[in-house]
């Protein structure tokens, strides 16, 4: 039994749960931070301790200093960033040299953790290694856009997270800027403009596919344990993360090539591959995760328990267990965000570029709705054997309240 405190958050993220499980199954004792206690489904765990920070999106600083002290207070001998914000926060105070002497990053280092958080490196970084990537611009003004002319198309911003100034309060806070699907460079160059702030954009064709992951963990020597998974289907059908997802085989051509990815960015630990795979077989790259993925589920239903392997190899100097996918293909669902994914096939394309790839009510209803087992879901611990559906009734108020 692990007698070390590991600081976790944010604890509202869609990968919190399957994270807090994996590390308290290793015995390690848990301490998550939180914009706010009351509405995070982790609140119902036992082994959890929630404590509050100022949200970020309203006062970094306040925000900075809070879990700072949150370190220091708890005496934490790790911490585990679970979002783009958290991964954000934890390098940030790493080069601020405020995590203490005995807290351990459970993350990548500062250097490669930037890249993480920023999709031109990623692009240029996968090009070299030579991943298959859409045809790419990148996009601050129209200007940059004049001679664009594969449409439809997206554009989406570069940075995953990003400090700003409010120009009213002078505060300081991070902001997470949206994207844009496009018909016509008309379109494209106007929105451009409206949101120039908010650049860099990456512009590319939209890419229509099934999303895969590839997963491992990158040690020194290499990648070792790596597994995959395809969607089933996405919470939001235009674009999201999975509702549904199985496992899935990565070819050793496609391996090496992340390999060589990962060692030019100086990537250490587990990390996340987001591929779009095109009619024609083509993987095509998306972005590198830094951080636990939202379909982590799969992964340790699958025997690739990435959290705790994280934590024993930082805490404990254990070796990374090099492990290899069984030959069944395993499913799982999260229930809350299937009942998501389902409002949204209620409601229809609002872009009328997914009109015609949009799925069917009927064919939705029954695959939504089927029964399944409880280790077939998102967020199942036989210990608390109801968690997955409380934390189900969570994600859709939560998302509820967010569009009322």
């Amino acid at each position: 039994m692990s007698t070390h405190r590991i600081l976790v958050g944010f604890a509202e993220a869609l990968a919190a749960p399957e994270v807090c499980f994996s590390l308290y199954d290793a015995g390690y004792e848990l301490v998550a931070f939180t914009r706010d206690a009351r509405t995070c489904s982790l609140k119902h765990l036992p082994f959890m301790r929630l404590i509050d920070v100022p949200a970020p999106e309203a006062d970094l600083d306040a925000c900075l200093d809070a879990v700072s002290a949150l370190v220091g207070n708890e005496k934490a001998d790790g911490i585990m960033p679970l979002d783009d914000f958290s991964l954000w926060l934890v390098t940030e105070l790493i080069e601020r040299g405020q995590l203490g002497e005995t807290c351990v990053p459970l993350s990548a280092a500062p250097a490669s953790a930037h890249v993480a958080l920023d999709k031109q490196a990623q692009v240029e970084a996968a090009r070299t290694a030579g991943l298959a990537l859409p045809e790419t611009i990148v996009a601050r003004s129209a200007a940059d856009v004049s001679e664009w002319t594969l449409f439809p198309c997206i554009a989406k911003p570069a940075r995953a997270a990003a400090a700003v100034i409010d120009a009213q309060s002078d505060k300081r806070h991070l902001a997470k800027f949206g994207a844009g699907t496009f018909e016509t460079q008309e379109e494209l160059c106007r929105w451009l403009d409206d949101h120039a702030e908010d650049g860099p954009f990456l512009v590319q064709p939209l890419v229509s596919g099934i999303g895969e992951g590839v997963f491992g963990f990158a040690v020194d020597g290499g990648v070792v344990s790596w597994s995959g998974h395809q969607r089933v289907r996405m919470m939001n059908p235009a674009g999201s993360g999975s509702s549904a997802c199985k496992t899935h085989v990565v070819d050793d051509n496609l391996k090496r090539k992340i390999e060589a990815f990962l060692l030019s960015i100086g990537w250490t630990g587990p990390f996340m591959i987001e591929l779009l795979r095109g009619a024609e077989g083509t993987p095509w790259f998306m972005e590198l995760n830094g951080r636990p993925w939202g379909s982590m589920a799969l992964a340790r239903r699958a025997g690739f328990d990435y959290p705790s392997w994280m934590a024993n190899h930082a805490l404990a100097k254990m070796p990374v267990p090099d492990r290899s996918g069984g030959n069944d293909t395993l499913e799982v669902r999260h229930l809350g965000r299937e009942l998501i994914h389902l409002l949204f096939v209620l409601r229809g394309p609002k872009d009328p570029a997914y009109k015609a790839q949009w799925p069917k009510l009927l064919p939705t209803l029954l695959k939504v709705l089927r029964p399944g087992s409880g280790k077939g879901f998102y967020n199942y611990h036989p210990d608390f054997r109801w968690f997955f559906v409380r934390d189900a009734i969570a994600t859709l108020g939560n998302f509820l309240r967010k569009k009322a």
